[in-house]
């Protein structure tokens, strides 16, 4: 069902209550007729579906699937979905849904998250870096610093999300080149200030 685009825009347009059933019935197995529960407000008929599957962590969900899973704004689904930000292969995504949720302690499921994204490609790895950049660890402006230096193959995307994050989290001034170097050189005495939200150069000790 993913590859057939047109298809799914003429569900998505002829939908209604009478098709429903229908489409709740094979939802587990076409994961983007979500966007047609979305549009009809069908959230709370899928509920035992939508979890169901959120449970499947391995598998990629479109970002409406745990959206739709949020706007339940119902507290059983909080571990959950703090379990999918977490193990899932959507992290970036499922923060951005469940962030000002009264998560139990999201601050720790960050840290986890970024922990299993260190080492991902591209994409994953830096979106991540951005999301614990948030919550000062070191070792993601590491990983945005020199992602930005580097100018691989992401360097447009890198251009337009990474480096506003990095300017907005150290206050530094230049180029991406001078970034590094200014890394480089200030590494050891950076720390972050939870008030300021900024990572400071410390010489105090």
């Amino acid at each position: 069902m993913s590859n057939n685009f047109h298809l799914e825009r003429a569900i998505l347009l002829l939908s209604d209550e009478s098709s429903k059933s229908a489409i709740l019935e094979v939802l587990p197995i076409h994961h983007n007729l979500v966007r047609v529960v979305i549009q009809n407000g069908w959230e709370t008929d899928a509920r035992s579906i939508l979890l169901a599957e959120l449970k499947k962590i391995g598998q990629h969900l479109p970002v409406e699937w745990v959206r739709a899973v949020a706007s339940l704004r119902d507290s059983e689904t909080y571990d959950l979905l703090r379990n999918y930000f977490v193990n899932g292969n959507n992290r970036a995504n499922t923060y951005m849904e469940i962030q000002r949720f009264p998560i139990e302690d999201l601050p720790a499921a960050v840290a986890e998250a970024w922990e299993k994204s260190k080492y991902d490609q591209g994409y994953n790895r830096i979106s991540m870096a951005v999301i614990a950049l948030q919550y000062g660890h070191l070792d993601a402006l590491e990983a945005l610093v020199e992602s930005l230096a580097s100018g691989g193959p992401d360097s447009y995307w890198m251009i337009q999300e990474a480096r506003p994050a990095v300017l907005q989290y150290t206050g530094f001034k230049g180029s991406n080149k001078e970034l590094k170097s200014w890394f480089e050189a200030n590494r050891s005495v950076l720390k972050f200030d939870s008030e300021k939200k900024k990572f400071v150069v410390d010489t105090k000790d």
